[in-house]
């Protein structure tokens, strides 16, 4: 049986890197409003901060 897509609004697991020195990128899968489901990026100079993102 296959897994039931993501509600609406919502995002999947963040996963984040180091992109460089003092340089974080987070990234996740997120299922707009029209049920499409799309990457999203958020980069910060903190872990915490990309998160956050």
């Amino acid at each position: 049986m296959p897994r039931p897509p993501m509600p609406l609004g919502t995002y999947g697991k963040i996963t984040c890197y180091q992109d460089a020195p003092k340089r974080w990128r987070a990234f996740a899968k997120f299922r707009d409003f029209d049920g499409v489901t799309r990457k999203v990026t958020k980069s910060a100079s903190s872990k915490a901060a990309a998160e956050r993102g």
